[in-house]
């Protein structure tokens, strides 16, 4: 059995038994998230490197993602008529937020405030931050008014002030915004930490409305859709406002759809290079790699394996020389660990020039030649998968080198699901990525859009072990998403984004597999201001693991994963016509 659908398998029987145990009454919600956010209070015990350890750990309730504050004494409080010292007003230097947990003690990182940290600060969890509750349902006050009342030690944002200020969608605010975000949509309650990482996540509670009705996921939609209008989603402009939202419509249809061939294997990756008049691809099925030539048929290259055991998460081409064959660079699991492997195609295939290379890679384009000349790793981060240090590789006489990339990255930058382009055509780059199924447009470190979460959908799928070596493991789950790309479909010499876009099946919402139920693909293109979204033919009963645009033909990888009865899964090459 493969190594991704024994993961899936073991999401499924995760989730099976958490359901076949007692579950919480949603009348009992608003108390549930009352007892998670309950102030615990402690201190910073040293600084360890970047990161500060408090004496605070599992033993006292303490999860991954809770945010401490550091408090100092402020003003005192005096009694005008007695002149008594009532107490002090306490003041907020600093956020931290958990990132190792050990049975006494806790690492956490700072979020703001770190130059203000001392050994001996007090900390205080879920107390004196400040907090704002986005209802997207027009029924929420109630819940909203419960959640202030047992958790008075939040500094609340009004809930007319709330509404007023949060986006027509879901999505990181393009402006500061609390420490904390109360989400509450049809399906339930988000709880989000300032870099808009889910903490908790909670059923829908059943609160009467204003009708006289409970908030089901039924009525909430109706109400979200009365209170916005039926319009687009709305995207920030390269200027930072939000104009009037648009669509854009291409084909309804593919015409001369055909067939390429089918594909060895259930591919959970792929991955595309042009040139030399010739068009290769690139495929894994989490174990092997296989090289084909794209034409009327695929004509098979080169294939091999790793030269060590370990599940293949992504392949990339980087080709530094264009008069020099190009690299196949895959991204790997082994021995818990994440490390990548270089080959050279050669004409007697892939030869292997560098292996097990810390770090996660991704290739790009950075000139629109159409040829991936740069090459970034990414340090992998347990708690996140993606790191944060990004830096640019290159090869010389068989020896890697690295630098800091030229351009200034997102905070929340992978390496793999991204891709960079003057999207806006303005002469400077975007950066556009798919992370937690939302696609993000940067210039540099400045958000332009952000997607509904309903973007990417790939096969390739890892669950593992943040902490092996700890008594009680925590495991925690990453899907790499497929790079989208940058092309001019509609032949208006403008650059448009093509991405997956896709739908999830309930096991698939709970984020314990895949579970893709369908797919299609998206188009962004930005014009008159703001980006439009699209789509490109009909939704697709299938996966999309690779994505190109070639000769005005779009090639689409589409896969059909087995079920856990035995029934193997199957991959396709297609191409649409677009002249």
């Amino acid at each position: 059995m493969r190594s991704t659908t024994k993961y899936m398998l073991v999401g499924i029987l995760a989730l099976l038994a958490c359901l076949s145990g007692p579950l919480p009454s949603q009348a009992g919600v608003v108390e549930k998230i009352a007892n998670d956010f309950q102030p615990v209070s402690g201190y910073v015990v040293m600084a360890e490197g970047r990161e500060y350890i408090i004496d605070l750990g599992k033993s006292a309730g303490i999860v991954l993602g809770d945010l401490f504050s550091v408090v100092a004494p402020g003003k005192e409080i005096v009694d005008p008529a007695t002149k008594k010292v009532l107490g002090r007003l306490e003041q907020t230097k600093a956020i931290l937020k958990v990132v190792r947990l050990k049975a006494s003690y806790c690492f956490v990182r700072s979020l703001s405030g770190h130059n203000g940290i001392k050994r001996g600060d007090r900390v205080r969890r879920f107390e004196n931050l400040t907090a704002s509750f986005w209802d997207y349902t027009g029924h929420g006050k109630p819940v909203f008014h419960r959640l202030q009342h047992m958790l008075p030690g939040l500094k609340w944002e009004g809930y007319d002030e709330s509404q007023r200020n949060k986006p027509s969608t879901v999505q990181p605010p393009s402006s500061a915004a609390s420490s904390l975000l109360f989400i509450l949509t049809a399906g339930g309650i988000e709880v989000r930490d300032p870099e808009f990482a889910v903490i908790h996540r909670y059923k829908p509670p059943r609160l009467p409305s204003s009708a006289g009705r409970p908030v089901t996921r039924e009525n909430a939609s109706k109400a979200a859709v009365m209170e916005q209008g039926p319009v687009p989603e709305k995207a920030p402009s390269a200027s930072g406002r939000k104009p009037a939202p648009a669509t854009v419509a291409y084909a309804a249809k593919f015409h001369n759809l055909a067939a390429r061939g089918n594909l060895p294997g259930l591919t959970v990756m792929a991955d595309f290079i042009t040139g030399k008049q010739r068009v290769l691809m690139a495929s894994t099925d989490g174990s092997v790699i296989h090289i084909f030539e794209v034409s009327a048929k695929l004509k098979p290259v080169a294939e091999t394996t790793l030269p060590y055991p370990g599940q293949i998460l992504a392949v990339k081409w980087w080709q530094p020389d264009a008069q020099a064959p190009p690299y196949l660079v895959s991204t790997s699991w082994y021995d818990n660990e994440i490390t990548g492997t270089i080959f050279s195609l050669q004409p007697s295939g892939l030869t292997p020039v560098q292996e097990r290379v810390p770090g996660i890679f991704g290739s790009f384009d950075m000139d629109g030649d159409r040829r991936p000349e740069t090459l970034f790793s990414q340090e992998f981060d347990p708690e996140t998968f993606f790191g944060q240090r990004v830096r640019r590789v290159g090869l010389n006489s068989g020896q890697l080198s690295y630098s800091r990339p030229k351009l200034m990255l997102p905070r929340r930058f992978p390496v793999l699901g991204s891709l960079f382009a003057d999207l806006t055509g303005d002469g400077r780059l975007e950066t556009a990525f798919i992370r937690n199924r939302i696609l993000y447009i940067y210039q540099e470190q400045k958000l332009l859009y952000a997607s509904s979460k309903q973007m990417g959908g790939s096969l390739s799928f890892l669950t593992y072990d943040i902490d092996p070596l700890a008594k009680s493991v925590m495991t925690t789950s990453v899907t790499i998403e497929i790079s989208p790309v940058a092309a001019d479909i509609d032949g208006d010499g403008k650059l448009e984004i093509l991405a997956s876009a896709s739908d999830k099946t309930f096991l698939g919402a709970a984020s314990v597999t895949t579970g893709i139920k369908n797919s299609w693909l998206a188009v962004i293109k930005f014009r008159n201001g703001t980006f439009e979204t699209g789509t490109l033919g009909d939704k697709l009963d299938k996966a999309i693991e690779g994505i190109t645009f070639a000769d005005g033909q779009v090639l689409v990888v589409l896969s059909q994963p087995g079920t856990i009865l035995g029934k193997e899964g199957s991959s396709r090459l297609l191409a649409y016509q677009l002249k």
